[in-house]
This record gives structure tokens, sequence and C-alpha cells, in this order.
């Protein structure tokens, strides 16, 4: 076969082609025998999915489940099974192609009939099918690219045709699947092409591999013939040198053919005169040397040579010289052209008497690798004696024939055998006849023709045998023995290692010589007895073992020691035995030691027993360690009484320092004892400066101090007589008074107490505020109260009053009257606001606002307000975040602190307002237990008038309360604002001093909504009416008449109902449609909601509009107040109504 350096392939069918197309066949042949096990696997797997899937038939489409398994197990489950078969005939090779090509069309097309079977969408289902056949065929099938690309476009045509015509697909579904199917099939060709082309690449690889080795065994064998002639010639030439003319012609040829050896010999042929210069060299010296021939003849052969090895060579030239028929060997080293030093093998012959060559001739060969190699192996053999003439165990080497080849100078002294005794020794030899058995039982048993046919596998066998010494005395050793292979896995032989254990088997002797003494001393002992060797194996333990723990003896002696001992106790006794150990390693082990100790054994039973063990080492005639003696008795009842008294200790002080109250003990003296973590805290000092020794009196207010230590002694002399609990005042170390809470007691049988102190400071403070928040529930109660009646009757007023204002001229005087009238009804309106705001239940529409805008849109208003001797100054913040707030309440808060702020100065002075973000912490929120950790809106309202004092400060929200003169102020303006605060959920502080001025910091939270923000710019809508129908139940007939006349005065037509039934009669007996309804929220019997859904079922798409005059918490009740649902409040004007019924009917 021709060796060529380049494959030629065909691009498309991957066939070899050109200068590589006799490759095919064999290739053909060499896939066929690769891929077959490949293809019966895949026609297997293919199976077994194939048929597992059946289970999704059952699950998607169980209607047609007798016609999808008809597909799967009588079309394409015998056509696998066929092919499977048909694998195992002889000539399966010719049409595995089409074949396998077949089955994958088989199989690919019996899904696509499930997809035209199924019905839709279930049909989606199975197109995932159709990738798995395609990943089936081109990765596990292993056929050629050309045939399973045939197959998967194949499958691809067959799909488009059921999608499209047979079971029409959605268009996006069928883009969606073509674009995965040919994407798959695309990267399946890519994966098939890719295989094969490796395939095909890794057999020309191997192909060219064994031509050239070929190559390279037929130009060696030609070497060696063309050497052995050169030899023949040489021989030759010697002989008929004297007939040189004679044979002329015959030494040209052999000339030439001695030139052609030279020139393709691996070696180096030389040529040196008698001076030491070359004076020819063979063409082969620049492939080994690095030079050309003709840059060496003529220099002397030991420029050629390191100075080191001059002298030794000088000396084999000079006894060249003088040898004339016997060839020389030579070792040298030489210098590379590139600077390597190279180790050179010669030899040589004396034919400077020879008129034709008159030279020495040196054949010289490269053996640098060898040489290295050589002395890496000694260097090896060397380091493996070192270790093995020094080690105290025995190694040794045998054969497969289990004779002696090699074993270590240790075996001399163990066993009296000089080495050359020992060499060629067979097993039988070395072993007594027991050891020798079990030895080649052993050997049987683990070296099986599976194990030993695995050539990677590592074959040990351990035991304890048998060995004869020089005197016909034995000695025991504990040995391994490893199988050996050679390079090629197979088996060569065995390594052994054998350590003498003679002296341990004497001991252990010794110590059973010496068990048979003690058993009858400790037998009918209750105490265990026991004895362990240094790895803590029990060697014997007394029949007590099974009185006091359970365990037989034999039972005993077999557990390991961590099935004696609980873990805790078992490194517990480990960590004692290393601390013996290492005084033992130190020369500081002492025989008369014992060591104590308690631990935790295991019983049989599960549970577990204490035992006070007492532990000596035993000791050899040599003083050497070489086992442990105890014994051990048990202690379970006094251990468990010790652990209860330390669990109750325990527990108590866990209380005592765990508990949240702040407890101490006190001594007779008043000296502190003791002191938890909360005391310490309390009074601010750590516990290593109160514990014995502060006095606890120091901490009392000196008003009830005396009080205190006449108890303290009372208590002492009958604790009856002296309270166990109450109030007092403390004072810690910053000086700060408390109020705490004591309860305190005597400890029995001695003089000191012990008390429990509880903080009632915040309590307190907190009982302050309820007393506050009570006085502002009863006023708010009492606004609530009236403020439905109260309503009612202003909306009667102010509605009679607006619609007959609007019947009369306002230049007649009668106007001036009613306007007098109107005013005062808003007045009240704005009073019964007031009471609500104060009291929290003004009935509100928050909004999401920017407080910088409603601000600047409020500031001319206030200028007006506070008059034009008032500077009013606007600082806004940057970035102000958003608040949610009805923008009524805030235009009411605004206006009653700026009048506040204006009666406060007197004739010029400043307003400042500023808004600011600020985020208060839980530090901050410690000293104002109003405050809520979070982010907040600050707003701030400060003037420079004339301040109040502490008393008028702690006054200021309280309804009713004012400074001012009778007739100027109600009292209700800062009550007003604090309540309007607390229902947005904010705090307020408040700083004056008289004659400093006063500031207002109102807290409003931050709104995290993306709502829009309210638009304040909007112009007050004109009153419109219209023509709509309006049903209105009120069962006030003086408001259900008013509302019925402003109704009708705007132009619609009204149905007024004053109770439910009427409403419902109405609602049925109207023909017409009804738009809206206009309904109270509480009313006798039902409220607006539930009215309103009754009415809806009548009348569906009924708007709904609802009013009432009842405080906030009462229409919440109803259900009215929820997000979305329209409102108005009474009392209302015409203008109102008007605004706020054409808002909801559009």
């Amino acid at each position: 076969m021709n060796n060529q350096s380049v494959m030629n392939l065909h691009l498309l069918t991957l066939k070899f082609s050109g200068d590589s197309a006799d490759l095919e066949k064999p290739f053909q042949r060499e896939y066929f025998r690769a891929s077959l096990p490949h293809n019966r696997a895949a026609l297997i797997i293919g199976l077994l999915f194939y048929s597992a899937f059946g289970i999704l038939d059952l699950l998607l489409m169980p209607e047609h489940k007798s016609t999808i398994w008809l597909i799967r197990f009588a079309v394409v489950g015998p056509a696998l099974i066929g092919t499977f078969l048909l694998s195992f005939s002889r000539s399966f090779q010719w049409y595995i192609n089409p074949l396998m090509t077949f089955v994958s069309l088989v199989a690919g097309g019996g899904i696509i009939w499930m997809v035209f079977i199924a019905p839709q969408p279930v049909n989606y289902y199975y197109y995932a099918g159709v990738m798995l056949v395609f990943i089936w065929t081109y990765t596990f099938v292993r056929i050629p690219f050309l045939w399973a690309s045939f197959a998967g476009w194949v499958l691809v045509v067959l799909y488009e045709i059921s999608a499209i015509w047979i079971s029409p697909t959605p268009f996006s579904v069928l883009i969606n699947n073509n674009f995965f199917f040919i994407s798959a099939n695309v990267m399946g060709m890519i994966a098939c092409y890719s295989l094969e082309y490796y395939a095909r690449r890794n057999f020309f690889l191997m192909q060219q591999t064994e031509t050239d080795r070929e190559r390279i065994n037929c130009i060696n064998r030609e070497l060696e013939s063309r050497t052995v002639a050169y030899q023949i010639v040489n021989r030759t030439l010697e002989e008929e040198i004297d007939e040189r003319k004679k044979m002329e012609k015959k030494l040209r040829d052999s000339e030439e053919f001695f030139r052609e050896i030279t020139i393709n010999s691996s070696d180096v042929l030389f040529i040196i005169n008698g001076k030491g210069s070359i004076t020819y060299v063979s063409p082969s010296v620049e492939r080994i040397v690095g030079y050309r021939p003709d840059e060496l003849i003529g220099k002397n052969s030991f420029d050629l040579i390191i100075p080191e090895d001059h002298s030794r060579a000088g000396k084999d030239f000079g006894m060249a010289l003088l040898t004339k028929e016997v060839s020389i060997p030579n070792n040298f080293r030489i210098r590379h052209k590139n600077g390597a030093e190279l180790i050179m093998e010669g030899i040589g012959k004396n034919l400077l008497d020879n008129p034709v060559i008159a030279g020495f001739v040196m054949n010289v060969r490269d053996v640098t690798d060898r040489k290295r190699t050589e002395e890496s192996l000694k260097e090896t053999e060397q380091r493996f004696r070192l270790i093995t003439d020094n080690v105290r165990d025995s190694v040794w080497l045998m054969d497969m024939n289990l004779r002696t080849n090699w074993i270590s100078p240790s075996a001399e002294h163990k066993r009296g055998f000089t080495l050359e005794e020992l060499q060629n020794l067979s097993l039988e030899q070395h072993l007594s006849p027991q050891s020798l058995q079990t030895a080649l039982a052993l050997i049987e048993k683990n070296l099986t023709p599976d194990r030993l046919a695995n050539h990677q596998e590592d074959i040990s066998i351990k035991a304890e045998l048998e060995f004869y010494r020089k005197d016909g005395s034995t000695m025991w050793a504990d040995t391994v023995i490893t199988l050996l292979r050679d390079g090629q896995g197979i088996p060569a032989g065995f390594v052994g290692l054998s350590r003498d254990t003679t002296e341990r088997r004497e001991m252990e002797e010794a110590l059973r010589e010496n068990e048979k003494k003690y058993r009858l001393l400790t037998e009918k002992m209750t105490d265990i007895v026991w004895i362990a060797d240094m790895n803590l194996r029990t060697l014997y333990v007394t029949p007590s073992v099974q009185t006091v723990l359970g365990f037989t003896q034999e039972e005993r002696m077999r557990q390991t020691i961590d099935q004696q001992f609980t873990p805790d106790s078992l490194f517990f006794g480990l960590e004692a035995m290393a601390r013996e150990l290492t005084l033992e390693a130190q020369g500081q082990g002492d025989p008369e030691r014992k060591a104590v100790l308690v631990l935790e054994y295991y019983h049989k039973d599960g549970s577990t027993r204490w035992m006070e063990t007492v532990i000596t080492g035993l000791r050899n005639d040599q003083g050497v360690l070489t086992g442990l003696h105890g014994v051990s008795r048990d202690v379970t009842a006094r251990k468990k009484a010790e652990d209860a008294l330390q669990k109750s200790e325990k527990r108590y002080r866990t209380i005592f320092e765990s508990t949240a109250t702040a407890n101490i003990i006190i001594a007779e003296d008043t000296t502190i004892l003791m002191a938890n973590d909360n005391f310490a805290n309390l009074c601010g000092y750590p516990k290593n400066e109160l514990e014995g020794k502060m006095s606890w009196t120091v901490f009392i207010h000196p008003d009830d101090l005396q009080k205190m230590k006449t108890y303290h002694k009372i208590r002492r002399v009958d604790s009856a007589l002296a309270p166990s609990s109450y109030e007092f005042r403390f004072l810690n170390r910053k000086g700060e008074m408390l109020y705490l809470f004591i309860s305190i007691a005597v400890i029995p049988e001695t003089k000191e107490s012990i008390a429990s102190l509880v903080d009632l400071t915040g309590r307190k403070q907190l009982e302050v505020q309820l007393t506050q928040a009570q006085k502002m529930e009863s006023v708010g109660r009492l606004a609530g109260g009236v403020a439905h009646d109260f309503n009612n009757m202003l909306s009667v007023i102010i509605g009679n009053t607006e619609m007959a204002m609007n019947k009369i001229q306002s230049s007649e005087p009668l106007y001036r009257s009613l306007q007098e009238i109107m005013n005062a009804g808003m007045r009240s309106a704005d009073l019964t606001r007031q009471l609500l705001a104060f009291a929290r239940k003004q009935t509100i529409s928050p909004k999401v606002l920017d407080l910088n805008d409603t601000v600047t849109g409020m500031l001319k208003m206030l200028q007006r307000l506070i008059g034009e001797n008032i500077d009013l100054v606007w600082h806004p913040g940057h970035n102000l975040w958003k608040v949610r707030i009805d923008p009524s309440q805030l235009d009411q808060l605004l206006a009653n602190l700026a009048v506040n702020a204006r009666d406060a100065i007197d004739k010029t002075g400043r307003i400042t307002i500023e808004t600011a973000n600020t985020t208060c912490d839980a530090a901050y929120c410690m000293d104002q237990p109003e405050c809520i950790p979070g982010a907040y809106i600050l707003l701030v309202i400060s003037d420079n008038g004339c301040g109040m004092d502490k008393e008028t400060l702690a006054n200021i929200f309280e309804p009713f309360f004012t400074t001012k003169k009778e007739g100027q102020g109600t009292g209700l303006g800062l009550a007003t604002v604090y309540g309007i605060v607390k229902q947005n959920n904010g705090f307020i502080n408040v700083y004056s001093e008289p004659g400093q001025g006063t500031t207002f910091r109102i807290y409003l939270p931050r709104c995290m909504d993306k709502d829009m923000e309210a638009n304040d710019d909007q112009q007050e809508p004109e009153i419109q009416g219209g023509h709509e129908t309006i049903l209105i139940v009120e069962d006030e007939e003086t408001v259900l008449k008013l509302s019925k006349n402003m109704l009708e005065l705007l132009g619609y037509k009204v149905l007024a109902a004053g109770s439910k039934d009427q409403a419902l009669q109405l609602a049925r007996e109207h023909s017409h449609d009804i738009d809206l309804l206009l309904t109270d929220v509480v009313m006798p019997n039902i409220n607006g909601k539930e009215l309103s859904e009754l009415i809806i079922a009548i009348k569906p798409g009924l708007k709904r509009l609802f009013m009432s005059g009842y405080t906030a918490d009462v229409i919440a009740l109803q259900g009215v107040l929820d997000e979305g649902v329209k409102f108005i409040s009474k009392p209302f004007t015409l203008k109102d109504l008007a605004t706020r019924v054409r808002e909801v009917l559009g």
C-alpha cells in the first residue's frame, strides 16, 4: 500500500478518493466491524424508548390507544426486532446501510403517522418524537453520512406533508416546529458527518502508521543484511589485498557497495591516521554529530572528544596503534555541533599497514539514551538496595513457580541463613506445612483467571505465616504477598514483605498464662477487671461484666472500643491515653502511675452506666508499655446525683440570668452579692464593679431610702411583716430617676435576699399619654354623637337658604339677611368639621400630593390670612417625597397654624414654612412614643412671636383650650391640627419658649404609591344640571324634600322615597331607566350599600352616590368608604350636590 501524507476524501460522500481510493474497501470492512455493536445497541435502545412511550399514548389520547399501539408494537417494534436478529447474519454487512436507513424511516414515519391520528392539540406533543428519531439516526445508529441524511430529510418532507395537508397545523406552530426540525436535522448531519470523518481519519492514520512500521522493519532488515555483507567485504579485502591489481574491478564494486552502506547506516564510520587526524568519515556523521564530512576531514579526532575523556581516549588510541589483529572496543563522549554531549560506543581495528586504508578504522554508534537509561536503572537499583539492606522487615521476590529469586539482607539476621542459601528455595522450603497449606490456599483463592486477566488489578494476600530458621526453629511473621506484572500486565512473579511477629505472639501467650492466674481471683468480683493490648482490644474481662453491663465475656472481647464507650467518654479516655503515651515517648513513664477516669459505658439493653475506672500500665521485662490493666466500678447512682445537683444549679442560674427582669441577691449588710446583666444595664455599672463591692442602698432615691432600710431589717426577723412587692424610685449611674417595681424575698436558710426589679418608667409615661388620649376620645365621642343630627339640620338650613338666595336679587334687603344665615350655617358646618377633625372621625378622601406644590398654591391665601405686616418666608425642600393626605385637610392644617402664628405676633414679625425629607430611626423613636421608624416628610411652621411657657405648651392640643380673649377663639384650632396629623398616621412636635417664638414640626409618612399628584390648579366648575332620572332615598323628611327640590331645580327628574320599601316599589314601577341612586348611608333596618345592591338587581347599570352626616368610623362600617365608591358629606350646598351628581353621571 502506498504511503501518503495527505488523506483524500470526497467532500460530500466522504469516500476515499484519488491516491487514497484503495483504502475504501478496507475501511468499509473495519467500519462495519466497529459499528456493529453500536447498531445492535441502538436497535435495543430504540425498541425500549418506542415501547416505553406507549404510556404517553395512554395519558394523552386513550381513545386512540389501540391504533397507536398497533403502530408501535405491530409495525415499528417488529421492524426493530427483525433488524436486530438479521444483524447476526454473515451477509448483514452487505445490506446494513439500506436496512438501518429503512428502520429509521419506519420509526420516524410511525411517529408522523401518530401525529396524523392524534387530535389537536395533542398531536403537537408527538412532534418531539421526530426530534428523538433524528438524534437516534445521526448518532446512535452509526450509518454513513449520506444514508443518515437521506433518512433525515425524508422524515422532514413526511412531516411537512402531514402538517400541511393531512393534519393542518397552525401557521405559528408550523414555523416553530420547522425551525426546530430543520435545525435538529442540520445539527444531526454535522454530528454524523464529524463522526464518519474522524472515523475515516483515524483509519487513514492507522494504515499510514502500519505502512511506516513495515517500511522501517524492511529498512532495518536491509541494514542488517548490508552490515553483514560489509563485514564480509572487509574480511575479503584483508585476505585479497595482495591481489589488488587483479581485482580492481571487483574492488570498485565493493567500494561502491561500501559507500551505499555508510551513507545509509545509523552508525558512523571513521578512518583515523597514525597522528589522530580524520582521513575519512561516513555521511551519517551529519545526522548524528551535526557536522558535514568535509567539516571534519583533516581535523584531529580528539577535537570532537570532550576534554575530560582525552586521557582515557589517548591511552585507548595508543593501545590500538600497537594492536594489529584484535578489534578494540571503546566508549567516549563527544560534543555535538549544537553543544550537546553525546555518549558514543565504538569498535575499531588497526589497518595502518593496509596500503589502501592506511589508518585506524572506527565504527561509532550513539548510545546516549541507552547509557542514561542504564544509569537511571543503576541509581534506582542502588536506592532500592539501600532501602532493603536497612529495613528490619524481609523483602523477597519469587517467580511464578514460587521459587526465590532474591531476598533482602535482613532475612539473614532473622533466620540465620546466608543470602546464597536462601536463593532458589521453594515456598515449601520456607514455610512450615500448615503455613504452606494456608499460603497456597490463599493464592489459589485470590489468583482466579478473571482477576489475572484484569491487567489493571493489583492482587495482594495477607497472612501470618510460620517460617523455618536455619537452626530448625521457626519464627512467625505478618506477610503481604503481591502479584507482579510485566509491562503488558502479564503475571511475572511475586514480591513479599514479612514482619517478625514472634515476640508479639510470645507476649500474647504470656498474657494468656497470666490470665489463667488471675481469672480465679476476678470471677467472683462485683467490679469489672479487664486487660487490653496497646490497640485497646480487650484480651480478658471478668465474668462480672455480665452482671454489671449485660455482656458475656466473649461478647465483650469481640467488641471494638467505640462499641464499649459513648462518644464523649471515648474521646475523653483516648485523650488521657494520648497524654500518657506522650510522657512515655519523652522518657517520663512511671510504672507506678495510675489514672482514675469516670467514663460512660454502654449496657447491653441500650442504656448506659457510669463506671469509675482505675487504669495501670502493663510492661515487659524491659519496662516497655505492652498493655493496660483496669478495674471498673459502677458509680451510676452517684453520677446521677451529681448531675442532678449541677443541672439544678445551672437551671436556677439560667433563670436568674435570663429572665426579663433585673435580678440581684443582697447580703444582710445590703452588699450586692450577685447581679444579672439586666440589672447592670439598668444601673449603668458593670457586674465586676457591683458584685461584692457596692451596697444596694446607693441606688435608692433619698425619699424612699429610710422606708426600704426598715423593710430590709424587718424582713430578716419576720418576712410576713414587710411587704414583698411595691414601687420605689431608683437612681442610675447618670443620676436619672426611674420608677421600679420590686418583688423581694429572703432565701430560705440564709440571711440573703433575692430581688426582681421591673422598670415602670415607660409605663408611667404611657399612663400620662393614655389619660390625654382618653380625654381626647371623650370629646371625640361627644363630637361624633351630635355630628349626624347637626349635619342634617345644617343641610336643611344651608340648602333652603341657598335656594332662596337664588330666587331673589342680590340688591334686595332680604338677600343680605339670607347671606348672614348662609354664613352662619357654613361657620357651623366648619365648626362641625373641626370637631370631627380633632376627633379623627372626619370623612376624608386622601390623595397623593407633592407638599411643595400644595404649599406654593396656598401662599397667596395664607398671606391674605395673616396680613401684610407679617412676612411669609417659604423654604421648599429639594426632591421632596410624596405624601398621601386629603387636600382639604392640608389646607385646614396650614390655615389653622398660620392663624395661630399670626395671633402670637405683635404688630410685625415673620412666619417661616419649610419642608424636607427625613428618616426616623429606632433610636429617635425611643424618645418619641408616637413615632414609628421609617421615612417621613417634615413640614415646619415657625414664628418669632411671643412664644409659650411650659404649662401652656402642655395643654395646647386640648379641645377648647385657648389663651385668647373670650370671643376671639374657639380653642379647636390646634386640636384640629393634632387630629388631622394623627388621622394621617403622623406625629407632631412643638418647641417654644416665652419671647423666643414657636416651631411646629409635623411628620407625615412618606407615600410609596405611584399615583399622580392631585391637580390643585383646576378651575372651580360651574353649576351644571341635567335631564336624567334620579331616585333619592332619605329617611329624614326635611333632607329628602330639600334634596328633591335642589335636583329638580337643576333640571333632573326626581323620584323621592323615605324608606327601603318605598324605594324598591318605585324602582319596580318606574317603566323607564333610572340613571342614578342618591341614598343616605345609615337608615332604619338597612344601610345604603345593601339597598343599592337590591335596586341594581332591578335596574342593572344604575349608578350610585351615597350621602351621610355620620362620622367616618360609622360610615366605614357600612363599606361606603371603600376605594372607588362615590360619596358626598352633609351638609352640602347646591353647588356641591350639582358638581358631585354630574361627576358620577359623567
